[in-house]
């Protein structure tokens, strides 16, 4: 009975320890950005600048290509029923499908558990289809 004890208790700890790395790294919104060349209107002197939020289960990115604010798409990726352990969101970023140009994966959850959602790049904005 111990054991069986010591094991749940363990579990818990674990658990409200990476809820607490989570919300150092990400804050409670869990908020991530990033900089990256993508190709639309940007350059490596003014990179495309992306935030990822999950805002009480709801999963967006806002671009701001070459960092103008002008130019802004605000990609809604998903909801969260019920926002079950408010995951973390990040961004990717890599040629997905060979054409030359950078696609953005957007990963849910911790590693190991996330789930990934692909938009392709199209030249000007990421799309869900190529």
């Amino acid at each position: 009975m111990l054991l069986v004890l010591g094991w749940i208790g363990l579990n818990s700890a674990a658990s409200w320890w990476q809820g607490v790395q989570d919300n150092w790294t990400y804050g409670q919104l869990r908020h991530f950005t990033v900089d990256a060349v993508v190709g639309h209107n940007d350059s490596a002197l003014s990179p495309s600048h992306f935030t990822a939020e999950n805002d009480r289960g709801n999963i967006y990115v806002i671009e701001l290509p070459g960092g103008d604010t002008a130019k802004a798409h605000i990609y809604q990726i998903t909801t969260i029923p019920g926002n079950d352990g408010n995951p973390p969101v990040k961004l990717a970023f890599q040629d997905l499908n060979r054409d030359g140009k950078l696609d953005m994966l957007v990963e849910i959850g911790e590693p190991g558990s996330y789930i990934t959602i692909m938009l392709f790049n199209n030249g000007t904005q990421f799309v869900s289809k190529v």
